[in-house]
């Protein structure tokens, strides 16, 4: 294993690389990457699995350094314990999540050996996002109705906590600028349609301006990124009055002021949407999630969008089961790496009731990744509809009492397979980490623009075209992020409500 991830971590982490690389970690059982950090020569990991042996589900982080594997580990109780983000905090490696174990959200830190330093969980709904903040955290999180951002020590004791509009909101995303200005992305519910929601907040819990951005139907929102220019908003919509044929993908570009500057529907014979965004050093928008295109299983699925919000590339890859991307995440120097899940049976590993972790990167062009996985092109239309937007003032809306408390979880090395799909002989190499489990306590209205088809130009020009055909439809398709059900590592048998 350690000769695998060897290769795979000098491609990821070098600026010579030329290639794209696509790596199945394999446990027991229903498995999932959720996030990545990486920095400086150190990539971060987290997911989950049912496999290792501790609980329901857990948390699996994998901390990779010098391109090799360092350590994994399974962190959990009995019940079922989800990850949402993963940080690099110096060496260390914070995560947040959900914990039926502990019984709301959650939070932990590990040293740069995979040793727990703190463990607490919060009379709060999942701890959906959070970010570095003076020494401690921000994190947002829900109670009740109510979207709230929770200021947090460096070992995660709650120092205030603060309502986020006084409206229904899920607060799913938060992100800073270099410059602090800080910015919470989320999805409203109306009173008769759940939108796009996005607030800029200072760490006093005041709300400078709110914004909700969607149509006459569901736009739900999975992820946001913020760079020096503006905002990406992505997701999916069901509203007719953006042009959806059913489940597809929302794009929304605003200014730092919230302001929009361009909205993108991209519309297929099946679902599609997107679950994370990044934005590559040359300006360009990288969309990642799951399009439904040529089965009801659902394939990996990239956009690639330029800072106007024209269409450059597009592919999907996989095999006869479920495989979607969770998280994409860009390198200074164009690397992109990304991961999720993946069923694969046309690889002969996976099936309905088994999915593995996905971890995969690729430079400057998508049909790098051709030689890993099936690629192909299907056809989409491009929709550039009249978005609605309501504009709200801001303020203060009150704190909300969180209570934080140490919670008991065990920590477990595990042992994942690895099987890589750009090697001819597709073998697999087992880990050599130990098997050990030990106890840990904490110490402290639209018209379409274009249409394009499989012949139509794209960059890459070198990706598999293919003509889409009608897609199956089926209730249970793979819940994008489904962090706002606390359900995300279900994939194979996941509903979405139309």
């Amino acid at each position: 294993m350690r000769g695998i991830l060897a290769s795979l971590l000098i491609l990821l982490l070098t600026a010579g690389l030329v290639s794209g690389s696509v790596e199945v970690i394999e446990e027991r059982g229903l498995n999932s990457l959720m996030s990545l950090d990486s920095e400086a020569g150190v990539l971060v990991a987290g997911g989950v699995s049912n496999g290792t042996g501790l609980g329901d589900f857990d948390a699996v982080i994998m901390r990779f350094s010098g391109g090799k594997l360092a350590w994994a580990r399974a962190i959990g109780g009995r019940s079922r314990d989800l990850v949402s983000e993963v940080r690099l905090i110096g060496t260390n490696v914070a995560v947040s999540g959900l914990s039926a174990s502990t019984g709301g959200g959650w939070m932990f830190e590990l040293d740069d050996r995979g040793r727990l330093l703190w463990s607490r969980g919060y009379t709060a709904g999942m701890v959906y996002s959070f970010i570095p903040w003076k020494g401690g955290f921000l994190g947002v999180t829900s109670v009740g109705q109510y979207g709230v951002m929770m200021r947090l020590s460096s070992n995660g004791s709650v120092v205030a906590s603060y309502k986020l509009s006084n409206d229904s909101v899920v607060p799913l995303v938060i992100r800073a600028l270099p410059t602090g200005e800080i910015f919470v992305a989320g999805m409203a519910q109306g009173a008769s349609s759940i939108d796009f929601w996005l607030a800029r907040v200072l760490d006093n819990g005041t709300v400078l301006w709110e914004r909700t951005y969607g149509g006459n139907g569901k736009d739900r929102l999975y992820d946001m990124e913020v760079d020096g220019k503006g905002i990406t908003l992505v997701g999916y919509t069901l509203s007719k009055s953006l042009g959806a044929s059913d489940a597809d993908l929302l794009v929304v570009r605003t200014g730092l002021n919230g302001n929009p500057q361009w909205t993108r529907v991209l519309r297929g014979p099946g679902d599609n949407w997107g679950n994370s965004v990044s934005v590559l050093p040359d300006g360009s928008i990288l969309v990642g999630g799951i399009d439904y295109t040529k089965n009801e299983s659902g394939q990996m699925w990239f956009i690639q969008f330029s800072q106007d919000g024209s269409v450059e590339g597009w592919m999907t890859l996989g095999g006869g089961g479920v495989d979607w991307v969770r998280t994409v995440t860009a390198l200074p120097n164009g690397t992109v790496l990304f991961a999720g899940g993946f069923s694969g049976r046309e690889n002969g590993i996976g099936g309905l009731r088994s999915s593995y972790g996905l971890l995969g990167s690729f430079s400057g062009n998508l049909g790098e990744l051709a030689k890993c996985m099936k690629a192909e092109r299907p056809a989409l239309q491009v929709l550039n509809p009249k978005l609605s937007v309501r504009t709200a003032g801001g303020g203060y809306f009150g704190s909300v009492r969180v209570v934080s408390r140490e919670e008991n979880v065990s920590v477990k090395a595990i042992a994942p397979q690895v099987l890589d799909l750009c090697r001819e002989s597709g073998s697999k190499t087992s880990s050599t980490s130990s098997g050990t489990s030990t106890s840990s306590q904490s110490s402290s209205s639209s018209s379409p623009s274009s249409t394009l088809s499989s012949s139509s130009p794209t960059n890459p020009s070198n990706i598999p075209s293919s003509t889409a055909g009608s897609a199956k439809k089926s209730r249970w398709h793979i819940c994008g992020p489904a962090a706002v059900i606390g359900l995300m590592i279900v994939p194979a048998v996941l509903g979405r409500r139309r």
